[in-house]
């Protein structure tokens, strides 16, 4: 809440700490408060119990007869998106590490999706500052507040809508049905390949509208001035970008050569006009005033894609596009003269440095933290003909030299993060371009790093903790463990890039206006860090078939998980999507399953675990390798159980035998436990295995049951 008042003392008895960490935790970052009658005594013994909880972002003040604690500033770890790829340096990844796996629902519905643009048109991105989302309509830009989803204001243009039709929407769209199940809007290019026209800042939102570039202010929406490039011949401003207290327009777009496609080769009209992809000159001015510092003319091109921004150089790619340059090649035709990558000082608009050989790119990303410049293309689905993405440099901007130039396939505009490079499915190191590779948690080799995505017209960007990315619904990476890909049910993601984690929250503004795909929900909602929530995922490696070290057998769950311990836990029995396919042998009877919510299970770390089980077992044998000699080992085996149905102590008794060891007798579930919904993990070392390792349960009462079975090798003989 942004206020809330507290005049009854009787719910500061004691000064309970509990209590006044629960409201601090409801209360709205940046700005909340919580306004508490109180004085003398009271007020001193309240401040110092408020003080002793040292709360993030919290600042304590007293007046007449109350005091007042403000959440000032941002949640602990959280951070902003701005421009269409998070920052002006083109990383496509947030830095907030308040958003991690398992998420759960902080709001949802309470707005319009008529106030955005429709979804197969590809318009920017939401950005995300200081609590307030900025969103682009159709003729409107809108803010919404982060952590209630409430819209705070609406802005309405004159003629935005002429700049955004034909980039973001087309004549397909049906203005008057814009929610028939009608097919509604063609896929356009949009913001993949002409950018953002709009940049939030802590101040304003900047938004370009024809030959102009309004400042709003983000607070109110209100128009507080607008800035022109004092050029009597700008028509249209193209490019836009903000760093630090500067504003950086693409004055004109740039207008290409018409090259006819080869004979037979139908042209595809909407997604070979790259009029729309570079701007003629770029200007940069004081992002405040207006003034104009510098400018630069372009010799073929500033490209949207490859303008960027760190440590006080303006990184741009002045060229022609790269279909337009394969074209060329085929006919034999030179190249136009003047391609080349500048590096220039933001301040001065001194060139720096100017590279004029392997200019192949249309897309730039800058790591501020290596010093590292990436030049590649922008390949995604909806995307501009000829964006393949075949080949990607990375220069040393201290020395401007190259570090490493690689024939790279990828399928997704490259994000850096930290010293990583993700794509679409797999990842490369930004140090020397080769595949990532991680432990296989099962056999303890080293496999290439890599997920499956199902079908999605968006692409994928990251944060600390995740990727996110539509995959048939919204999709995600845990990029904390070795695990598989998940899926948050119910909703989709929109075709421009909309799961955004920014400012603490996964944000998800319906962008899905028009589509007819029969989704349970078509609404907005956001997602935080809930602990106690759980999540699913499935894990696309395959198993190789040599001895495993490590596993995981979760009775009846519906999908893998990785554990704290890094126990990979696979489906059993295996129902559906990817799995590394162990096989398991299981012997019933009067077989029957029992699956609950992870919530109503007592345990001190994988409730998960235990809601689900298995009953009816009489034997399970876990094939352990594959290979046609198995060398044997030790291990340890722990068994996973809870009592999920309503039995008493006495009712449920069996025995469990291990490799032909009898390792429990007259094992009681409620017992030992106490009561039912309560996990217990039975533990037995040194289990001697080779191929295969067998686990029997005989029933002397009721019959037997099981939620998980993990194996860890100790050692081989």
């Amino acid at each position: 809440s942004s206020l809330t008042v507290v005049t009854d003392p009787v719910y500061l008895k004691d000064h309970d700490k509990e209590f006044i960490d629960a409201i601090f935790e409801s209360t709205r970052p940046y700005d909340g408060k919580i306004w508490i009658k109180t004085r003398g005594k009271d007020r001193r013994e309240l401040i110092s119990t408020a003080t002793d909880l040292d709360l993030y972002g919290a600042h304590l003040s007293k007046g007449w007869g109350h005091m007042l604690i403000s959440r000032d500033g941002a949640l602990e770890g959280a951070a902003d998106w701005t421009h269409n790829y998070g920052d002006i340096a083109n990383t496509i990844k947030s830095d907030d590490r308040a958003v991690k796996a398992p998420l759960g629902i902080l709001w949802f519905g309470g707005n319009s999706n008529l106030d955005v643009l429709p979804r197969h048109g590809h318009g920017p991105s939401e950005q995300v500052i200081d609590g307030r989302l900025i969103i682009q309509g159709i003729n409107s830009i809108s803010a919404r507040d982060v952590y209630t989803g409430r819209t705070i204001w609406k802005k309405e243009f004159e003629h935005l809508d002429e700049d955004t039709w034909m980039v973001y929407y087309d004549e397909t769209y049906d203005e008057d049905s814009p929610l028939d199940t009608k097919y509604n809007q063609v896929h356009l290019p949009g913001a993949n390949a002409r950018g953002t026209n709009f940049i939030a800042t802590r101040e304003y939102v900047y938004a370009i509208e024809g030959s102009n570039c309004h400042l709003l202010d983000i607070k109110t929406g209100e128009l507080v001035k607008s800035i022109s490039t004092g050029d009597p011949n700008t028509q249209k401003l193209g490019y836009i970008g903000v760093y630090d207290n500067l504003l950086i327009l693409g004055n004109n777009f740039s207008q290409y050569p018409k090259i006819p496609n080869e004979e037979g080769v139908q042209p595809r009209e909407k997604f070979e006009n790259f009029d729309l992809t570079a701007s003629k000159e770029l200007m940069i001015l004081d992002r405040f005033s207006g003034k104009k510092l510098w400018s630069i003319p372009a010799n073929l091109g500033f490209l949207h894609n490859a303008v960027i921004a760190g440590d006080g150089i303006l990184y741009c790619l002045d060229k022609l596009p790269q279909h337009l340059e394969t074209k060329l090649k085929r006919r034999g035709q030179p190249q136009p003269s003047g391609s080349r990558l500048l590096y220039l000082d933001i301040k001065t608009g001194e060139i720096l440095s100017e590279d004029t050989s392997d200019i192949f790119g249309s897309w730039l990303g800058y790591s501020s933290e290596y010093k590292l410049l990436l030049q590649a293309n922008r390949p995604s689905r909806d995307m501009l003909t000829g964006e393949e993405g075949r080949r990607m440099i990375v220069y040393n901007i201290e020395s401007k030299e190259i570090l490493w130039d690689k024939p790279v396939f990828y399928t997704n505009p490259p994000i850096i993060s930290g010293d990583k490079i993700y794509t679409n499915g797999e990842g490369f190191s930004l140090m020397t371009g080769e595949p990532l590779y991680e432990r296989d948690l099962i056999t303890g080799e080293e496999v290439r790093w890599n997920f499956k995505r199902e079908y999605g017209c968006g692409y994928v960007v990251a944060s600390e903790h995740l990727l996110t990315f539509r995959s048939a619904s919204a999709g995600f990476i845990n990029l904390d463990v070795f695990e598989g890909t998940g899926n948050l049910g119910g909703f989709k993601a929109g075709c421009s890039a909309n799961l955004i984690v920014a400012n603490g929250v996964l944000n998800s503004p319906d962008y899905t206006r028009t589509c007819q795909c029969p989704y349970q929900n078509q609404t907005s909602l956001a997602l935080i860090n809930m602990p106690w929530m759980t999540y699913w995922t499935n894990s696309n490696y395959k198993w190789s078939g040599k001895q495993i070290k490590q596993l995981g057998l979760n009775l009846n769950a519906p999908g893998d998980r990785t554990s704290d311990g890094n126990t990979l836990w696979l489906e059993f029995p295996y129902v559906a999507g990817a799995s590394p396919e162990v096989p398991v042998k299981i012997d019933t009877i009067d077989y029957y399953e029992i699956r609950k919510d992870p919530i109503s299970i007592t345990s001190k770390n994988t409730p998960w675990i235990s809601s689900s089980s298995i009953g009816g077992i009489r034997s399970m044998e876990i094939t352990l390798s594959k290979e046609s000699i198995a060398e044997e080992a030790y291990y340890s085996v722990h068994l996973y159980f809870s009592e999920p149905e309503k039995t008493a102590k006495g009712e449920r008794i069996f025995d469990i035998i291990i490799q032909g060891r009898k390792v429990l007798e007259n094992f009681d579930i409620v017992s030992e436990c106490g009561k039912r919904d309560m996990e217990l993990v039975k533990s037995f070392s040194g289990i001697l295995a080779g191929k295969t390792l067998k686990i029997e349960m005989d029933p002397k009462k009721g019959n037997t049951i099981l939620s998980g079975i993990e194996i860890v090798q100790e050692s081989t003989l």
